[in-house]
């Protein structure tokens, strides 16, 4: 376990991007590597197959966190879980593509004005519908939908370009 544990945990730590959900999981990985251990061919070293049991362990957590995220925080995180979810069962390692773009999305995001970063937090964070929101700001949800049309392709051209050069609307 210490000469693999370092391995381990930074595949998990690619994979994943948070910590303590690694430290986590490389401890379910060495259970699961001795509860398992009948099953290692011995013609090879141990780290691969300890990678590999890593990678799926990684790919079931990503699935929870799938689900997790669709009853707690609403459709665009779960969207966001469930592409980060097939990529890995893609086997691509597109983690650091991934933090990038969803960083990229979220200073797109903070260079919205105040009221559009509102619209957007509240239809798709907080899963309000258009015409509640319009109700509670005094508009029709048509205005809010043409808004929000405009706001995407704001978000479009400022994950293309960089949230330093992107349109903000009001």
């Amino acid at each position: 376990m210490r000469a693999h544990h370092g391995a381990v945990r930074w595949q998990l730590l690619r994979t994943l991007r948070d910590a303590a959900a690694a430290d986590d999981l490389a401890q379910e990985v060495f259970l699961h590597a001795f509860r398992h251990l009948d099953r290692f061919r011995g013609d090879e070293s141990i780290r691969p197959w300890l990678i590999g049991i890593a990678r799926n362990k990684a790919k079931e957590f990503v699935r929870a966190e799938v689900r997790r995220k669709g009853r707690e925080q609403g459709p665009l995180a779960m969207l966001l879980a469930r592409w980060r979810a097939e990529r890995l069962e893609e086997g691509t390692d597109e983690a650091e593509e991934y933090e990038r773009n969803l960083a990229r999305l979220r200073d797109c995001i903070g260079a919205l004005a105040p009221r559009s970063r509102q619209v957007i937090e509240e239809h798709y964070f907080r899963s309000r519908t258009l015409e509640s929101l319009g109700q509670t700001w005094g508009c029709t949800g048509g205005a809010l939908r043409m808004l929000l049309l405009r706001i995407r392709k704001t978000l479009g051209e400022c994950l293309q370009r960089g949230p330093d050069k992107a349109r903000t609307h009001r």
